[in-house]
């Protein structure tokens, strides 16, 4: 029993998280997109790495109230530090963000429609502070931004593409904070 209790706990960590996990989190994801969005949360492959505390989803699509895409990837994948627990941070070795869509719109009301993404406020939450992230390496590659202001006279579109960029270090924790991020287009 001092051998087999040991390798049949580890064994059932590998089936849980190999195994099992991934299709509760698809589920739990989708079921939270449907119930608080009135949306169909699209997920593809989901991968978890129980022993390497790692996680990758593939072709993820959360939709717009008009069906198309509003934000989206191709890849992400992420990899948690156990380091977290005396960094007192969410602390990430790797972020990896590739292909990302983002499809801002202002509709002819003028309301954004990335305002969708916002849940209301529970009166009797009690108000807590965001959790602190820290994240060695965040990576974003061949990501594309789509603009569309339909609120003027004459509906303006603007597409941005083969978005990259690379932050090391970043935190929200009090040592960090001091980044800065210019971009520009071509036009």
């Amino acid at each position: 029993w001092i051998i087999a209790a040991p390798l049949l706990l580890v064994g059932l960590y590998a089936l849980v998280g190999f195994k099992i996990a991934p299709g509760i989190v698809r589920d739990q994801a989708q079921k939270f997109v449907r119930e608080n969005y009135g949306r169909e949360l699209q997920v593809g492959a989901i991968v978890l790495q129980p022993f390497k505390l790692q996680a990758e989803v593939r072709d993820l699509a959360f939709p717009d109230a008009d069906g198309r895409p509003m934000l989206a990837f191709e890849r992400l994948f992420a990899d948690f530090e156990l380091s977290s627990l005396w960094n007192r941070a969410f602390t990430f070795k790797e972020v990896t963000i590739e292909a990302p869509q983002v499809r801002a719109v202002i509709r002819p009301d003028g309301s954004v429609n990335l305002g969708d993404l916002a849940l209301p406020e529970d009166p009797n939450e009690p108000e807590e502070p965001l959790p602190s992230v820290w994240i060695h390496r965040l990576a974003v590659a061949r990501g594309t931004a789509d603009f569309v202001d339909q609120a003027r006279r004459v509906p303006y579109e603007r597409a941005f593409q083969a978005i990259g960029f690379e932050l090391e270090d970043f935190r929200t924790t009090p040592e960090g904070g001091d980044f800065s991020l210019s971009a520009r287009s071509k036009e």
